[in-house]
């Protein structure tokens, strides 16, 4: 498609065929060296010239090409892997590692006929198209849900499918972030989702950098589920040498808590210290209730 820099370029096309026929006649009929060739030879050389004045003025109001081209692009479906081992570490691992693979690949198929289909694993890290082997020691759903803000923020997003157990020790409450999408999101539960007794660690924040001698702020956020009015013990070590520690009774059956020690820096050097809930009565997973940092 042709279209021209200057407004209502149209209403110039009389005005223009008019002046360029005009100027040919006057080059013609009032041309005595023009006596010589015959009406067939002026004619061509009129018309010639008659279209090369239009096409000079249309020069002149700034003509330029513009085409239209259709993409039809199928709307983008994410779908995000739990690959931590708590997803197969309810019963047989193996069967359970069969099982949602098979489901993976049976929500895959059915999607990418009518959809762009992108897959991500999420663990300790996020992956673009990661294997699914339930290697990850940690599950962080805030860093999926940057990961995917980031990478699909311009794109059209038709749902995020985020398939998983919910449990997450490492990063912030997911539901926290779930305002930053601005797509629906649907979950699939994996593994054994039954609320049992159980105490864990979600995460912990520390400055990495601290002077000798120096004290420093250690936030623990702790999550304790099915264990109201039992009071548990968290302790903080640096090494086998315990440092701090405070007693937490959960008000209710689902208490999230962060609780902040001062601790002091020491001697220089690196340092490892190592949080930890007592195990509860009844509690049959304590891998979580360690973290070291």
């Amino acid at each position: 498609m042709i279209s021209f820099g200057v407004k209502y370029w149209f209403l110039l096309l009389p005005v223009i065929a008019v002046a360029a026929a005009g100027i040919v006649l006057l080059l013609y009929f009032k041309n005595d060296e023009n006596r010589e060739l015959t009406v067939t030879q002026r004619r061509i050389l009129m018309g010639l010239r008659f279209l090369s004045f239009c096409l000079i003025a249309l020069m002149l109001l700034s003509p330029f090409l513009r085409s239209l081209k259709r993409i039809v692009q199928n709307p983008v479906v994410i779908t995000a892997w739990d690959n931590s081992g708590s997803v197969v570490a309810t019963g047989d691992s193996t069967l359970l590692a069969e099982e949602t693979i098979g489901i993976k690949n049976r929500i895959s198929q059915g999607l990418e006929s009518r959809y762009s289909l992108v897959n991500y694993t999420f663990g300790e890290e996020t992956k673009l198209s990661g294997e699914l082997d339930f290697s990850e020691k940690k599950s962080d759903y805030s860093d999926l849900i940057s990961t995917i803000t980031n990478n699909h923020f311009n794109e059209n997003v038709g749902a995020v499918v985020i398939a998983g157990d919910g449990i997450y020790n490492q990063g912030k409450n997911p539901l926290n972030m779930l305002g930053n999408l601005t797509f629906p999101v649907f979950t699939i539960a994996l593994g054994d989702t039954t609320e049992v007794t159980d105490a864990l660690i979600r995460g912990t924040r520390v400055n990495r950098t601290s002077f000798s001698g120096n004290r420093f702020p250690v936030e623990i956020d702790a999550h304790f589920l099915k264990l109201k009015g039992n009071p548990l013990k968290l302790t903080v070590y640096e090494k086998d040498k315990e440092i701090a520690q405070t007693v937490i009774t959960p008000p209710n059956d689902d208490y999230f808590n962060t609780v902040e020690f001062i601790i002091e820096a020491g001697a220089p050097g690196l340092k490892q210290y190592t949080a930890t809930i007592e195990k509860a009565k009844d509690e049959q997973n304590t891998k979580n209730n360690t973290v070291s940092f």
